[in-house]
């Protein structure tokens, strides 16, 4: 264990090092991969930006500066400590960068702790985790993961067993976005009723296999309608007969749904029932599931999301939640979010219902934060039951308009939605 005066001895040296390198060395200032907030010594932070600003910068600017600015730039002395710093060398230039950053993390941390014992709670908890983990994921080397990933993706190309993509279980649909894949923020919108949670049900059965974990999140439906949505659907029994079933449903349905039961046991699903949620209580959740999984975890519905933190307006406050969730996806390699999302009234309005990515409710955040982004839409919805052509308890079809997708097809895939089973195909 290092005492503090050590410590800032520690600090002192190595960021006159690397300021000294820069200095004498032009060349190696395209290596600098530390920021002016990485170092302790404010004077050193403004010195670093002097540099990293003008490509012309020399020792004669930097004694200048310090005598034009002492507070700033630490005066005349200050300044030619680091100008002729002893010894300084390129070879060590990335050692002294990272001994820098690893000193600004013990400072980072220790400020946490501080920071948590003085208000000890979970959420506090969790955003220590979460700050840890980028600070963590800070790469010194620069460019030199170039090698890693194209090794990985090579490694694919040989590998028959390798598959990144999870499929949706929904044929259509994976024929035009493929799947889902670790790492993406993806949101399905709709106006109300159009057949949100029966989607996100759906897809969050189809995905649950042994090699990924879904968490359903529903701050709107209660656990137990969740439940009876998966057995009406598993076992093919209208979901209106959950309502009574000792007196609507015959015996053969009975059994059907004790069967479904099993099946939904061994299901490696489980729905979260939170009336207001928090993307730090969803980053607690990505933090308990398995690393040797997928997780899948679906969000029913965005909007109705609570921030960590205060905002002026219900805008700002969905686009730090979707920014916030984007963030988790990227700190935790084997996650995948699905967030189900409100469109706004201006749908009905138009004489084309089908929506469109300006319809999402409260916040373009959403749109530039997601990787993929789905809107489901029924014509059945617009009509009144006269005007529909259909038998009664026929399926309806369901368009699953995929609107953006980064790395893949836009397009639009439909689907057979039997609202009285809650089932889609």
């Amino acid at each position: 264990m290092i005492n503090e005066s050590t410590r800032m001895t520690d600090v002192d040296y190595s960021e006159k090092a690397v300021l000294s390198v820069a200095i004498k060395y032009p060349e190696k200032r395209r290596d600098i991969r530390l920021k002016p907030e990485h170092f302790a010594d404010k004077r050193h932070a403004a010195i670093l930006e002097a540099i990293v600003s003008n490509p012309h910068f020399t020792e004669n600017d930097l004694l200048s500066m310090a005598l034009k600015d002492s507070k700033k730039y630490g005066g005349f002395d200050f300044a030619n400590d680091i100008a002729n710093f002893p010894l300084p060398t390129r070879l060590t230039f990335k050692t002294d960068q990272m001994e820098v950053y690893r000193l600004y993390k013990h400072r980072e941390i220790s400020k946490l702790v501080d920071e948590y014992k003085a208000a000890p709670t979970d959420g506090a908890a969790l955003e220590i985790s979460g700050k840890i983990i980028r600070m963590n994921q800070f790469d010194i080397n620069g460019d030199s993961s170039k090698i890693d990933v194209m090794s990985e993706i090579l490694d694919d190309m040989n590998n028959p067993k390798s598959n990144r993509v999870i499929p949706t279980g929904f044929k259509k649909l994976d024929y035009l976005i493929t799947g889902f894949e670790d790492g993406q923020l993806n949101v399905v919108a709709a106006r109300p009723s159009i057949g949100k949670t029966a989607f996100a049900i759906e897809l969050g059965k189809n995905l649950a296999t042994e090699e990924n974990q879904v968490v359903f999140c529903s701050m709107e439906t209660r656990e137990r309608n969740i439940t009876e949505r998966i057995l009406a659907n598993i076992a093919k029994v209208p979901l209106v007969k959950f309502k009574n079933p000792s007196r609507d449903m015959n015996q053969e349905e009975m059994d059907r749904v004790l069967a479904a039961m099993d099946v939904y046991n061994k299901m490696n699903l489980r729905v979260v029932e939170k009336p207001k949620m928090t993307p730090d209580e969803i980053r607690g959740i990505a933090n308990s599931l398995s690393e040797a999984e997928h997780g899948i975890i679906i969000i029913d519905y965005l909007q109705l999301m609570q921030s960590d933190s205060k905002h002026n307006s219900k805008y700002e406050e969905v686009s730090h939640i979707s920014r916030e969730l984007k963030i988790i996806v990227q700190e935790f390699e084997n996650i995948t979010i699905v967030a189900i999302a409100q469109l706004n009234r201006s749908v009905e309005q138009r004489q084309d219902k089908r929506p469109m990515m300006s319809d999402l409710r409260d916040s373009g955040g959403i749109e530039q934060d997601s990787n993929m982004i789905m809107m489901l839409y029924r014509d059945d919805y617009y009509y009144k039951p006269e005007e529909q052509d259909t038998e009664p308890g026929a399926p309806s079809t369901m368009d699953v308009i995929v609107a953006k997708s980064k790395d893949g097809a836009t397009g639009t895939a439909q689907l057979k939605f039997y609202k009285t089973i809650q089932r889609l195909y």
